[in-house]
């Protein structure tokens, strides 16, 4: 009788970036369904950083690729959808009280965090920091006095 030794995991799948960034936004759904019980200003927290983050990525892959959009993969249009939503949960949900303020640190942290913590050292894969930390920390620093306050009120 011959046994066959394997080592664990024993359940083996084809793992590539974009499986696994798609895993890590499936893991995110709860808390983003949650986000979304704030009403608008959870829903603006986490549509503002994607649509900022995806236009920053787009605009580095057609820069980076000389016009063509053939180097854009699903692998960019995930990892600037992680790290956006990821910011967007980062974020306070603030109500409307700021006078559109919250709108611009949403945007400055979030175009902050893609260009500078991931762009600038090449793109996915090869970034030191964490794009959505770093434009968290890049808004706690420059706004974080007027960020002081309540939670949105919905």
């Amino acid at each position: 009788m011959n046994f066959t030794v394997e080592t664990s995991p024993h359940i083996r799948r084809r793992a590539n970036a974009s499986m696994m960034l798609l895993d890590v936004i499936i893991a995110l759904l709860p808390v983003i369904v949650f986000s979304c019980g704030y009403g608008w200003a959870g829903v603006r927290n986490l549509l503002i950083p994607l649509i900022v983050m995806e236009v920053a990525e787009l605009l580095f892959v057609l820069i980076k690729g000389k016009g063509s959009l053939k180097a854009y993969s699903p692998v960019n249009a995930l990892s600037a959808a992680v790290s956006a939503l990821i910011f967007g949960l980062m974020a306070e949900p603030r109500s409307a009280s700021m006078a559109g303020m919250e709108y611009f640190y949403l945007i400055a942290g979030s175009a902050f965090g893609i260009i500078v913590a991931k762009l600038v050292f090449g793109g996915f894969g090869q970034n030191i920091f964490n794009p959505a930390a770093a434009g968290f920390v890049f808004t706690r620093l420059c706004f974080g006095s007027s960020w002081t306050g309540g939670y949105a009120e919905n």
